[in-house]
């Protein structure tokens, strides 16, 4: 399945620099570093979700362009699936 961006991920691409693309990416690896130590058992991906865009927002970072999309979660068997951001975001 080939995945085609639209006209704002398109944009958003055009518009960002180099330096701008790496600092973002340097914000979602320390997301992910932090997010480790909130994840148990009995956290739901909901809560997972909102924690990731509370870490995000401490980053400086309150939006996102994938579907509005902060953070793709999936848990237990559910792990295994292949679902995109639009339909997956619906919290």
């Amino acid at each position: 399945m080939n995945y085609n961006p639209n006209k704002n991920e398109i944009e958003f691409v055009k518009n960002l620099n180099v330096c701008e693309y790496k600092k973002i990416q340097l914000i979602a690896k320390n997301v992910l570093d932090e997010i480790k130590n909130f994840i148990k058992p009995e956290i739901s991906e909901k809560e997972i979700v909102e924690e990731c865009k509370l870490l995000l927002k401490k980053h400086g970072i309150d939006e996102t362009w994938y579907y509005d999309c902060p953070a793709l979660v999936l848990l237990g068997s559910r792990s295994c699936l292949s679902i995109s951001g639009k339909e997956l975001c619906t919290f």
